[in-house]
């Protein structure tokens, strides 16, 4: 099932980067579980999930929130987007 897994990168003072990826899962996740990554020292617990049904069913697709990251300014913030990109997330905002 295509699942998308997607959480923001916060820093001080505002302003949030949003980073996801898309795998195909023959499972569903749910809240509480918690999903390691390549590139993450710990894993992230999900926060919610939602199924959204499209017009065409092999476009529909499982939602993921991961837990945030928190960084300390926005250099540390961009050197996080950075290090997600690197494995295979993109950032969104």
């Amino acid at each position: 099932m295509k699942t998308i897994l997607q959480f923001a990168i916060t820093k001080p003072g505002g302003g949030i980067s949003m980073v996801r990826k898309t795998i195909d899962l023959p499972f569903a996740l749910h809240e509480g579980m918690t999903v390691c990554d390549y590139g993450q020292e710990y894993g992230k617990k999900v926060t919610n999930v939602s199924f959204t049904i499209e017009e065409d069913p092999q476009d529909s697709y499982l939602s993921v929130v991961l837990d945030n990251d928190t960084a300390g300014n926005a250099e540390e913030q961009q050197s996080l987007v950075d290090d997600y990109k690197e494995y295979g997330w993109e950032e969104i905002c």
